[in-house]
């Protein structure tokens, strides 16, 4: 009895370790007097060859060193032990059946040891326990225990089609197209070069000739198979542009995939393309008309463009997007027109893409509305001397007559490491309308925002909000038309400084309108120059309200002429904190300046806090401020009573607590019969209390009876302690009763 459980014991221990064995896996090329042979290793799915079979003579030849042993699974390689023939010691025999087929047995027959294989021993090879011809053109996934069985259809040598789940396989887009579209119903092919370069794409073969490039078709959308079909492929978004073969590392171009992946969504409203991370050469220019997303994974996705002149990527399709790469030119190549992303269409979003050493980084042509450029970076844009608008970004077209609409640029920087051309910019706008610039970091352009629309353009109402401005170079604003109009800039919390002009710069060069300058709680601090310049007579309305002027050579100044100026809401124009420097000159007027207020003005820390204001006129307002005019107006008055003649006697003299400024200079008249018009002046005596080598400070000349008459001043400043007096000059009057007033107020 204890014989008999000793036996079964061994016996069911002699199933397990079968049970437990690999069995393994087989393929041969399908045609052909030579026909290679390989075995999967199914641990890795390696194919591995392993000899070659004569059809015509059944004999093996297999290469002393073409494999290993063992094989990653444990499966044990084959090996000449029986002459001509490869053995898998304790898993069974691969030999020759002499159909044209290799047979697999998990029994070695014992007379197969004696040496080769007769013709009459191959015939009757099937008949043999567990073996199993492996003619089938699909592999088929075994059950457990059953070795697995295929053949090869490819007779370069070519890894054969595998099997997941009963799907075939294939390795390469070359493999690919070596199959004949009656191959299989379907096929995936997992890789473009080699398996895993790219993502499984499931194929199906057609019944026509691939539609694309005359049959050829486009290596992913499209594979010709081997019998003049295609294959077809089935994807879902996002493409991964690997699927179509792109390369990378640079050696050869990306823009054929890039435009065939885009081609291939066409009518899909949730188009969308991978560019995994790699570097990848552009060497040509894409327009895409089609709706779609193209994007990286950040800096990691390289685009080198490979050509000096022209867009990389064109925008034609509504709700197009671009984002999370990263543009640089190529090694050897100086851009020097063009942009990287040019947005020419509604509601383009370009976002999180980083931009190198290019041309032009983003550009919102004519087309361009409704779009948003958010988190752009853009770096060391390409010198260029001559070329106006080489910088980062542009919106607008020059001539175009058509603006761009609603535009909003959000949080996008712009930075230099090695310097820039003198015309470059970070944010050029050629045209727009309602544009907004919403947290910027602008840093180091020759003018950072520079609003330069000719004639036939206008940019209109451009909104500013946070963020900060600073050209180390020249200025941080700088709105210069040449012949287009620009009305309503409206900046809000905005920094503007440390430029190596101005902090904001306002002149007009051509014939447009220009009109509207907001400045709400900004600060326009440490500027080479000026705070805010507006150094032409064609701007008007300027508002600046709260924040800081301080730092500058001149906080704000304007050229004559320059009308409808509000400054106050607590601004500050001095030091803009404890450590900061003041102005030399807090504000600058300009002659001949009408409609100013300045009201509410901390002036602490600008050495002369108004220069300029004699050239206000009487419809001016300067009061409540903290360093100038901090007192209440005053008035002085000359009145001498009737006359019947006129002398040049001084008389009407005042003597000053307080250092204070003139305002203005009217006077009027009760009764005139003059045949010469007499003038009435004022004058700054200093301390001599006859008013001898005194200076004018203004004069108004009188004409009628019973109409004021507002004079001129030509020197506005009475010092403390001073004598001021009036005197009329002679004239021919026979009957005169005048009148004069002038305000003025505290220094």
């Amino acid at each position: 009895m204890r014989k008999v459980l000793a036996l079964l014991a061994c016996l069911l221990a002699e199933q397990a370790s079968v049970a437990a064995q690999v069995l393994p896996q087989f393929g041969q090329d399908p045609s052909g007097t030579s026909r290679n042979v390989y075995v999967l290793d199914p641990t890795d799915a390696t194919w591995i060859a392993m000899g070659s079979f004569n059809t015509s003579t059944d004999t093996w030849s297999i290469p002393g060193s073409a494999v290993t042993s063992p094989l990653a699974s444990g499966l044990t390689i084959p090996s000449p032990v029986i002459t001509g023939s490869p053995v898998f010691p304790g898993t069974g025999y691969a030999y020759a059946n002499g159909a044209s087929a290799i047979t697999y047995s998990t029994t070695v027959p014992g007379s197969a040891l004696t040496g080769a294989l007769s013709a009459s021993v191959l015939g009757t090879a099937n008949t043999w326990p567990g073996a199993q011809t492996l003619d089938s053109p699909i592999f088929v996934t075994p059950a457990l225990g059953t070795p697995a069985s295929g053949v090869l259809t490819n007779a370069t040598g070519l890894p054969a089609p595998a099997v997941v789940n009963g799907q075939p396989t294939v390795s390469s887009n070359t493999f690919l197209s070596s199959l004949a579209s009656t191959y299989a119903a379907s096929v995936i092919r997992t890789g473009y070069a080699a398996a895993g370069d790219s993502p499984p794409v499931l194929y199906t073969p057609s019944g026509s000739a691939c539609s694309l490039n005359s049959g050829a078709g486009d290596g992913g959308s499209q594979v010709p198979t081997s019998d003049g079909k295609c294959w077809l492929g089935k994807f879902s978004a996002p493409i991964n542009l690997a699927v179509f073969g792109a390369d990378p590392t640079g050696a050869t171009s990306i823009s054929t995939a890039l435009a065939a992946a885009v081609a291939a969504q066409s009518g899909n409203p949730g188009c969308a393309v991978l560019i995994p991370a790699g570097s990848y050469k552009i060497s040509t220019g894409d327009i895409f008309s089609n709706t779609c997303r193209i994007y990286g994974v950040g800096r990691d996705t390289k685009l080198l463009v490979n050509f000096a002149s022209g867009d990389v990527f064109t925008l034609q399709g509504t709700l197009s997007e671009v984002d999370h790469l990263n543009f640089a030119a190529a090694s050897g190549v100086t851009r020097t027109a063009g942009s990287d992303i040019k947005c020419d269409v509604i509601r383009c979003h370009i976002h999180d893409n980083y931009h190198n050493g290019q041309y032009v980084a983003d550009t919102v042509d004519a087309n361009g509305t409704l779009s948003v450029v958010a988190y752009e970076e853009c770096r060391n844009a390409t010198p260029n001397a001559t070329a106006a608008g080489s910088g980062c970004m542009v919106e607008g077209v020059a001539g175009g007559g058509v603006n761009p609409d609603t535009v909003t640029w959000s949080h996008i920087t712009c930075g230099h490491d090695t310097g820039i051309g003198a015309s470059n910019s970070c944010l050029e706008l050629k045209s727009g309308t309602a544009a907004a610039l919403v947290d910027p970091n602008l840093l180091q352009g020759i003018d950072n925002i520079l609003i330069d629309p000719g004639t036939g353009d206008s940019v209109l109402s451009l909104t500013i909000i946070g963020g900060f401005v600073d050209s180390a170079v020249n200025n941080d604003l700088h709105a210069v038309p040449s012949g287009g109009n620009v009305t309503r800039i409206h900046a809000v919390g905005t920094w503007f400084g440390t430029s190596g002009g101005s902090g904001v710069y306002l002149e007009n060069a051509g014939s447009g309108t220009t009109q509207g300058f907001d400045c709400d709680s900004c600060q326009l601090d440490i500027n080479t120059a000026q705070g805010i310049i507006v150094n032409s007579n064609k701007w008007s309305d300027i508002t600046l309200s709260g924040g800081c002027v301080g730092g500058n050579a001149t906080g704000v100044a304007t050229t004559a002429g320059v009308n409808y100026v509000t400054i106050g809401g607590g601004i500050k124009i001095g030091s803009c904190d404890a450590l900061g420097s003041g102005n030399t000159t807090g504000i600058n007027i300009g002659g001949a300046s009408t409609n100013w207020s300045i009201t509410g003005v901390n002036f602490t820390g600008s050495t002369t806090p108004v220069a300029g204001d004699a050239n206000l006129d009487v419809a001016s307002v300067a009061s409540g401020n903290i360093g100038y005019n901090t007192g209440p107006q005053q008035t002085i008055s000359f009145q001498p009573g009737p006359m019947s003649s006129v002398s040049s006697t001084v008389a009407g003299f005042t003597q000053w607590k307080k250092a204070s400024a003139l305002d203005n200079i009217a006077a009027s008249a009760l009764t005139f019969t003059c045949s010469v018009n007499p003038t009435i002046t004022l004058y700054e005596c200093g301390t001599n209390t006859s008013c001898a080598g005194a200076t004018t400070m203004g004069s108004v000349t009188l004409t009628t009876a019973g109409q004021v008459v507002s004079g001129s001043i030509s020197s506005a400043l009475i010092a403390a302690g001073d004598y001021t007096a009036w005197s009329i000059s002679p004239g021919t009057c026979t009957s005169l009763n005048p009148s004069a007033t002038a305000q003025s107020h505290p220094q």
